[in-house]
C-alpha cells in the first residue's frame, strides 16, 4: 500500500513538470477492474517498470472501457507520450485487454493477456511488461504495431458524414429596373435561406425565400402612378461551395407582386377622372444567381443578380376622346442587384 501511496503521489507532482524537455515522460493510464485491488496491484508493478525506463503514470480509474471511444479528443487532460488502457477482465472475466496508443492517438493498439489461473501476479507482469515495453519503443520512435497472435489495430476510420438542416434569416437591399425611366428603383427586404448539408460534400439543397417592399413613382402629362408594395419569391436554390467560405447558389422559382396603384394628376391637368386606388396582384419567375460569402461560422454575406419575368403584361393608360394612351408601361422582364446578411440559426457545425 506504502508503495502505490508513493507512485500516486509521485504521478500527481510529475503531471506538473511534464513539460519540461529533461523531464521523465508521461504516461495516462486507465484501468478498469472489478475490484479496486485488483487495480491497486497493477499499479505496484507499473510503478517499477516505469522507474526503470524513466517515465511517470497519470492514472485514472473507469467503470468500463469501451473501444470505439479511445480515440475521442480528451479533455483536460495534459498531453503525453503514451495513452493506455486496461480492462482487468471486466469486458470478459477470462482475459485482460490492453490498448495501447501514442500521443498522436490515430491507432491504438489491442492486445490480450489470457487469465488461465486469473488475475495473479503472472498476470499482472505479463501486462506490465506489455505496457513497459511498448512506452520505451515509442519513446525510441517506433511505431506500435500487431505483431502477436490476437493483436488487433484499431485505426480511425472515415469521420462519419453528419446531415442536418439549414436555415438562416437575414435582411436585404436592392436595386430593381422596372422601365427605362425607373432603372434603379430602390428595394429592401426579409430573406430566408432552408436547406439540407451534409459535412464533407460541396452540394447543398436549398429553397431561397425572399420577402421585399418597392415602390416609385412615375410622371406623365396627363396622369402620374404611384406604386407601392411587396414581392414574395421562392427559389430552388442549390448550392455548391467553394472552399470553406465561399457557396455559390443558382435556381429559378416562382414570385407574386401585390401593388398598390394610386393614379394622381399630372402636370397641369385640371380635367381629368382618375381611378380610385386599387391593388394589383402579378405572378412572376425568377431566375437568381447568389455567392455567398462565410464572414463567421453564423454570419453570411451575400450578393446576387435576379431576373423576373412578368407572366402578364401590365399597362395603365388614359382613354380620352375615343382614344386609349399608355402613360406606363413597365418591362416585363425586371432585372436586379441585391445585397444581403444572414445569420445562421441552424447548420453552423456542418461547415468544413
Amino acid at each position: 500500500m506504502a508503495v502505490a501511496l508513493v507512485g500516486l503521489v509521485i504521478a500527481l507532482t510529475g503531471a506538473r513538470s511534464f513539460a519540461r524537455a529533461d523531464g521523465p515522460d508521461i504516461v495516462q493510464v486507465v484501468i478498469a477492474a472489478r475490484q479496486g485491488g485488483q487495480a491497486t496491484a497493477l499499479r505496484d508493478n507499473l510503478f517499477e517498470l516505469f522507474g526503470r525506463i524513466d517515465a511517470i503514470a497519470w492514472y485514472r480509474d473507469a467503470r468500463t472501457i469501451e473501444p470505439e471511444q479511445l480515440m475521442k479528443p480528451l479533455s483536460n487532460i495534459p498531453p503525453a507520450l503514451a495513452y493506455v488502457w486496461i480492462d482487468l477482465a471486466v469486458a470478459k472475466p477470462d482475459r485482460v485487454l490492453v490498448y495501447l496508443s501514442g500521443a498522436d492517438r490515430g491507432r491504438v493498439l489491442q492486445r490480450t493477456v489470457m487469465l488461465p489461473n486469473g488475475l495473479d501476479e503472472v498476470a499482472r507482469e505479463e501486462v506490465s511488461q506489455i505496457v513497459a515495453s511498448s512506452v520505451d519503443t515509442l519513446r525510441a520512435g517506433g511505431p506500435l504495431n500487431a505483431g502477436h497472435a490476437g493483436d488487433v489495430l484499431i485505426s480511425s476510420g472515415p469521420e462519419k458524414p453528419r446531415r442536418g438542416a439549414l436555415l438562416t434569416l437575414g435582411a436585404t437591399g436592392a436595386a430593381e429596373r422596372w422601365s427605362e425611366d425607373q432603372s434603379a428603383v430602390p428595394a429592401f427586404g426579409l430573406s430566408t435561406l432552408l436547406g439540407r448539408a451534409t459535412s464533407g460534400q460541396r452540394f447543398e439543397p436549398a429553397l431561397w425565400m425572399t420577402l421585399g417592399y418597392h415602390g416609385a413613382t412615375t410622371s406623365g402629362q396627363a396622369v402620374a402612378l404611384q406604386l407601392r408594395g411587396g414581392s414574395l419569391a421562392l427559389v430552388a436554390s442549390p448550392g455548391w461551395r467553394l472552399g470553406r467560405r465561399m457557396t455559390v447558389r443558382a435556381g429559378a422559382g416562382p414570385g407574386l407582386d401585390l401593388l398598390s396603384v394610386k393614379p394622381m394628376l399630372g402636370e397641369g391637368q385640371v380635367i381629368v377622372r382618375l381611378d380610385p386606388p386599387h391593388w394589383i396582384a402579378a405572378p412572376f419567375v425568377r431566375a437568381a444567381l447568389r455567392l455567398d460569402l462565410d464572414l463567421t461560422r453564423t454570419l453570411v454575406a451575400f450578393a446576387a443578380a435576379t431576373g423576373d419575368l412578368n407572366l402578364e403584361k401590365t399597362q395603365y393608360y388614359v382613354e380620352h376622346d375615343g382614344t386609349t394612351d399608355a402613360v406606363y408601361e413597365p418591362s416585363r422582364f425586371r432585372p436586379s442587384v441585391l445585397v444581403g446578411i444572414e445569420g445562421r440559426i441552424m447548420g453552423s457545425e456542418l461547415l468544413p
